[in-house]
């Protein structure tokens, strides 16, 4: 499913802000959700995993809604997104090279493959620390921005 036009406009807000370039414009999305995404979501022991612009989640973080849409958890979706957007700035190749470059060196300095070892070694790449950082940045603003426009609603 492509990202709904609702939510494109937010995260492109959002990342005008961040990126401080009100010409800024979110490229196409589409999140998928369907025994694909459980089966590589579950292997991989993840909630979501992006490859170029397509981002697959695990089911469990995807509400079917009464009108037919779906609700991913926002943080999911930002942190997603900001993957998108690393692939976009670094290229598709180069981005997973550097990627799973990072991954092999953080594991190599544990000095084992134990699980506990793979998922620190996860936790310190560099483009998962960016990820994360966005998502609590759009979370936050995203929270401020909807207290905003309640105080205007109201006034």
């Amino acid at each position: 499913m492509k990202l709904a036009e609702s939510s494109r406009r937010k995260f492109e807000l959002f990342f005008r802000k961040q990126l401080k370039n009100k010409q800024f414009q979110l490229p196409a999305i589409y999140f998928y959700t369907g025994r694909f995404s459980q089966l590589i979501t579950t292997i991989l022991n993840i909630q979501g995993i992006t490859i170029g612009r397509n981002v697959f989640v695990k089911p469990k973080f995807v509400t079917l809604l009464e009108n037919k849409n779906y609700k991913i958890h926002v943080e999911l979706a930002a942190h997603e997104i900001a993957h998108v957007l690393q692939f976009e700035r670094e290229g598709f190749f180069r981005f997973l090279f550097k990627y799973l470059k990072s991954f092999a060196v953080n594991l190599k300095q544990k000095g084992n493959l134990k699980s506990v070892s793979r998922q620190e070694a996860y936790w310190e790449i560099p483009f998962e620390i960016q990820a994360r950082d966005i998502a609590a940045k759009f979370v936050k603003w995203n929270k401020d921005t909807q207290s905003k426009n309640l105080l205007n609603s109201n006034e």
